[in-house]
């Protein structure tokens, strides 16, 4: 089984006055090669007056370069990532038959390629003694020549790790070798590099590692385990061994990297692994920082074996009431009741209406449920309130969905790559292709959509209006869950992705406090490797206990009421919540 995390990382610089701040260059997005599966990421930046150019450095790391045009006096960075900890065997992978035992030799077109993670200068004399001393242990045992090479890495990262005590060390920058072999103490950077260097001095390519590490707390008690979750910025070292390709490991802890060590900078010296650089104007700074990480799908951890709580079904309530001054009698057709499909079972409902009125439904062309009701003149209510079953499981996530050529899709799916009211895809196109022209075409596209939505619109209740449309939610950079969702499937219909629209209730499960007030929430669904997956760029992580209300091609299909007249809004209330215990 598999434990989705939610991992925050909070980095806060406040100046002692507004200060002109130089481009800054940030690394803190997984790398590529993240053996753990990353299913939602979203990088959030204060002050909100800036520019955000993604880049891949030399090596292939992710970057993101920010430009402030403005003097500010704070600066903080926000990343938030859901992340699926699926067990991992570090040794679960293979060797060319010429690397299979220490010492092989490189061929020369992969030496060619990984030039910058060797070493060519001679060690320091401290280093050169460490080496001595390890290999004259060695040579005692049966640890010499024509050992494993598997065993070999075991061997040298323990090493490092007896020989160098642990400490947190706040202090910028990376100790020398030297300093951390005469010490004897460094933090895992220290470790890290020194490591680093040690391979390299005997012949294997080896590169510098920095990246978070999620450590969960076993379930049965441990002598040495966690004894609460937690998570933290962390470097370890990778080398490079054919056929098997990069191995991580972690002199910290004298283990393999698993699937707790998630990487953000692999780089051949520390200096262009900082997480974040840039400079100011000369100024008076405090700085803060924290890591959390919260279990999103149930409690129990790697060293028990259970689906119980992943399977188990859940009970939401959920319902609404409106209070209108009607001048004049009006037609109206709502939406608010769950739409009839598998992963949704209604428990029961009921509708309440003052005065007591007629009411009549049918099925849009949608396959939504529309009720009408006539709301005579004078105040009326209307409520309605329901109990539904929906799978107890966050939205799904498949990182390989391809993105399906026009020419192969299937007829009904068409529909929704044609503009729309109030998404104008054909007039967003030129921006879609210059934004996300060269994404990886698939889910990665449909998620950089979602991210450039999520960190460049401000969501802001009253910045939008019913005729709001998604071109001008690209021009105001503001909206509310609705715009979000209009502006994420008008892009993804200008790439040539179908994308519809979707409304519904969501409540706060998994969710951290604070709660904002409860309304209806917008998202929208991309049709990606032969289904349909859900994409909400205004929350931008994986949520549970969606109950979906309608479906269309854009908010006019699937408006919660629609009135034939000028009825007057008084109050609107809307709740979604956990049956926490049915059977009462």
């Amino acid at each position: 089984m598999s434990i989705r995390v939610a991992l925050e990382h909070r980095m806060t610089y406040r100046f002692d006055r507004a200060v002109g701040l130089s481009p800054h260059v940030v690394r803190l997005r997984p790398a590529p090669h993240c053996r753990t599966p990353i299913l939602a990421y979203s990088m959030t930046v204060t002050p909100r007056e800036h520019f955000i150019n993604w880049q891949q450095d030399p090596f292939g790391n992710h970057l993101a370069r920010l430009v402030f045009p403005e003097p500010a006096r704070e600066l903080t960075v926000v990343v938030d990532l859901v992340a699926d900890l699926a067990r991992i065997n570090p040794f679960d992978f293979f060797v060319e038959e010429s690397a299979a035992q220490y010492p092989f030799t490189y061929d020369d077109a992969l030496r060619r390629d990984l030039t910058p993670y060797f070493s060519d200068e001679e060690p320091t004399p401290v280093l050169a003694q460490w080496l001595a001393d390890w290999n004259a242990d060695r040579a005692g045992s049966s640890s010499a020549d024509g050992q494993s090479i598997v065993a070999f890495l075991v061997e040298i990262n323990q090493r490092v790790f007896r020989s160098v005590a642990y400490t947190s060390r706040m202090e910028p920058g990376v100790q020398s070798s030297d300093e951390t072999i005469e010490k004897k103490l460094g933090s895992c950077r220290d470790s890290a590099w020194l490591l680093v260097q040690i391979l390299r001095r005997v012949g294997l390519a080896a590169r510098f590692v920095s990246g978070y590490l999620v450590q969960l707390r076993p379930d049965e008690p441990s002598l040495d385990g966690p004894v609460a979750d937690s998570t933290d910025l962390h470097a370890w070292a990778e080398a490079y061994i054919p056929g098997a390709g990069w191995i991580g490991l972690d002199p910290t802890s004298g283990l393999l990297a698993g699937e707790g060590h998630l990487p953000l900078v692999c780089s051949p010296h520390p200096s262009s692994a900082a997480p974040i650089t840039g400079t100011t104007e000369p100024c008076e700074v405090t700085f803060e920082f924290s890591n959390t990480v919260t279990r999103l799908v149930g409690s129990p951890s790697v060293s028990r074996a259970t689906t119980e709580v992943l399977a188990r079904p859940l009970r939401v309530r959920v319902g609404c009431e409106f209070h209108y001054d009607v001048p004049a009698p009006t037609p109206t057709v709502w939406q608010v009741r769950p739409r009839a499909e598998p992963a949704q079972r209604l428990v029961s409902e009921s509708w309440e209406t003052k005065p007591a009125l007629a009411r009549s439904s049918y099925h849009d062309s949608y396959g939504n449920i529309c009720d009408r009701l006539t709301l005579p003149a004078g105040h009326t209510v209307v409520r309605y309130d329901a109990e539904v079953e929906v799978p107890g499981v966050y939205d799904d996530a498949d990182i390989t969905a391809r993105q399906i050529p026009v020419e192969s899709l299937p007829d009904d799916t068409m529909v929704y790559l044609l503009p729309s009211r109030f998404c104008p895809s054909d007039m967003m196109r030129d921006h879609a292709w210059q934004l996300f022209g060269t994404t990886e075409p698939g889910w990665a596209r449909v998620v950089a959509v979602c991210d450039w939505v999520h960190e460049n619109v401000q969501f802001q209740m009253g910045s939008s209006n019913p005729l709001t449309s998604s071109l001008d939610v690209w021009e105001s950079r503001l909206g509310v869950c609705r715009d979000f969702s209009h502006l994420g499937l008008t892009l993804c219909r200008a790439l040539n992705i179908p994308a519809r629209y979707a409304f519904g209730y969501l409540p706060d499960i998994g969710v951290p406090p604070p709660y904002a007030a409860m309304d209806f929430c917008a998202w929208f669904e991309a049709y990606l490797g032969g289904r349909w997956w859900t994409f909400d760029p205004r929350n931008n992580v994986p949520r549970m206990g969606r109950v979906v209300i309608g479906r269309g091609r854009d908010a006019l299909d699937v408006a919660m009421v629609t009135s034939y007249g000028a009825p007057i809004l008084q109050s609107m209330h809307v709740w979604a919540d956990e049956v926490h215990d049915p059977e009462s």
